[in-house]
């Protein structure tokens, strides 16, 4: 604010207001993007440490289960009472799970055990999954529709891990 004077007395104040809403979005999402980042950088520590050929393993082993996962949504959205389909993709969260706890590859280990939780809500009900339900299934969010700080989606999880240095088809490791 200034003062406005006029023969020597405040005759008005003058208030300077500035919109700040844009500065205060875009410092939100500077924080995201670093927690994002450092994420990352936890992430690529952890991969460094493995063993490539036990990596490349982990890699064909994960696409061989989400490959089993698509064909068991496909199977659930065409027959959301098929238990059988929710099974499947519980069972291949189990050993996404624990594949990636022995290769100690966390993210993926974390989501894999929050999607198995979610699977297993439903398991319990032994009811159909509503429409709902199977459209957060396949984007990969909670079912819970919470907003929690854990990874809420298997696809960015597996696809985030770098496929750099595993082995091209004439075994020498890809080019970063």
């Amino acid at each position: 604010y200034a003062p406005i004077y006029k023969d020597g007395a405040v005759a008005k104040v003058m208030v300077i207001a500035k919109d700040v809403t844009d500065v205060k979005v875009l410092e939100k999402e500077v924080v995201e993007k670093d927690r994002l980042h450092r994420q990352n950088l936890d992430h690529l520590a952890q991969l460094s440490g493995m063993d490539a050929e036990l990596f490349t393993t982990f890699l064909d082993e994960s696409g061989q289960i989400l490959a089993d996962c698509d064909a068991a949504v496909a199977k659930l959205t065409s027959d959301a009472s098929d238990h059988s389909a929710v099974d499947a993709l519980f069972r291949a969260m189990h050993t996404l799970k624990a594949n990636a706890r022995i290769f100690n590859i966390t993210a993926v280990q974390d989501v894999a055990h929050e999607v198995e939780d979610d699977l297993q809500q439903i398991r319990d009900r032994r009811e159909a999954c509503s429409e709902e339900e199977i459209g957060r299934i396949v984007r990969g969010e909670p079912l819970d529709g919470g907003d929690d700080d854990a990874p809420s989606s298997l696809i960015p999880a597996v696809t985030a891990i770098p496929k750099a240095g595993k082995p091209a088809p004439g075994g020498d490791p890809a080019p970063a």
